[in-house]
């Protein structure tokens, strides 16, 4: 069995380049449109790639058979058979490298519309929101006649839109407390100490801080060093029944920060005890730390059980570590949850931005 690939501006092309080398008996084993780059990098018109199969012992050139007899019924039947076994296990085995394993139906859409979805595919959005969106950009807006760049415009407008503004802590005249919550080694603690440095430094506010992280040494110490750095006097507690004693202590403060123990998602007991905790607190914010590398399957799970904390609001960390920021916009269409904050480095508190519609939104489809 020969396998080959060809590229061609258009599918017409590409065939007749198969054509050409493969001849009238090759098979088709999969088209899919290619990304390319142009000029500055950006939505070039993408290319169609075809791959294709031939037996080895045809010739391209003359499909009659150079042999006088012609093969029984059965033994072509055979041949036939077991060339399509070969056949259907070899475009398994291509597409599971270059489709994704949950195919949706694309209903429809023409090349530019899907150009767009694979944008959004390739830069992190899982199939099933690309496919949503791209669909309901079709159903809601007037594209005909819109060339490439309406169509992204129109894109980054649904995006946008479905983003949503940016919901950071309340600063106002009314104390409150800001719980982190989330699995161990997201970057709760050091984004703790970013929003800290932001509301001390920049916004003026009284703080108290709050440990409940004693499970890790390190933890501790390291909001020792912050809360020393930035003058801020630091609780610890090693029980949620122990919150009351540092409430007491910072009841003057105007904000009161909690950095809370890295829990598995799967611990279900902890996170109880999580929520029991931050229920009895009146005048709360509630913070999810998710990072941004982790799998979108892990992110639903982490999602559903923390989410019955009422109020949720989302951080994500560590968009230094990737290229793919999509795991935003699914996490906004899976849970509804505003999005406050986005961090990108371990800098204090440089490396903390107030979350960014347009910005993410650039990135997502490739222009940031």
């Amino acid at each position: 069995m020969n396998i080959k690939r060809y590229i061609g501006r258009t599918n017409h092309e590409a065939m007749l380049k198969l054509k050409k080398e493969l001849g009238e008996d090759a098979v088709i084993l999969h088209t899919r449109k290619i990304k390319t780059k142009g000029l500055l990098g950006l939505f070039k018109k993408p290319l169609v790639e075809v791959v294709a199969a031939r037996e080895e012992n045809i010739s391209p050139n003359n499909n009659k058979s150079n042999f006088n007899y012609k093969p029984t019924k059965k033994r072509n039947t055979n041949e036939i058979d077991n060339l399509n076994k070969e056949i259907t296990k070899l475009r398994k085995t291509i597409e599971a490298h270059i489709i994704p394993t949950t195919i949706q139906d694309d209903g429809n859409l023409d090349e530019n519309l899907m150009y767009l979805k694979n944008i959004l595919i390739n830069n992190g959005v899982i199939e099933e929101y690309a496919l949503s969106i791209i669909k309901e950009l079709k159903s809601s807006f007037n594209i005909t006649n819109k060339n490439e760049e309406d169509l992204i415009n129109i894109l980054k407008q649904l995006i946008n839109s479905t983003l949503g503004e940016a919901n950071p802590i309340e600063i106002d005249n009314n104390k409150k407390v800001v719980f982190f919550v989330g699995t161990t080694g997201v970057g709760k603690t050091t984004t703790l100490a970013k929003i800290a440095a932001d509301l001390s430094l920049n916004k003026d506010k009284e703080l108290g801080l709050i440990t409940a992280d004693t499970y890790r040494i390190a933890a501790v110490e390291q909001l020792k060093t912050y809360s020393e750095i930035l003058n801020l006097p630091l609780e610890i507690i090693y029980n949620t029944e122990e919150i009351y004693m540092p409430m007491s202590k910072f009841k003057d403060k105007d904000i009161i920060l909690v950095d809370t123990a890295g829990r598995s998602h799967k611990d279900h007991e902890k996170i109880s005890e999580l929520e029991s905790m931050i229920d009895i607190i009146n005048n709360k914010e509630v913070y999810l730390v998710l990072s941004i590398n982790t799998e979108f399957s892990s992110i639903k799970s982490i999602i559903d059980n923390y989410s019955k904390i009422p109020e949720l609001k989302l951080i994500f960390t560590k968009l230094d570590e990737t290229e793919k920021i999509g795991n935003i916009l699914n996490a906004k269409l899976y849970s509804k949850y505003p999005i406050s904050y986005i961090t990108n480095g371990q800098n204090v508190p440089e490396d903390l931005q107030v979350f960014s519609n347009e910005i993410i939104t650039d990135m997502i489809v490739g222009e940031n």
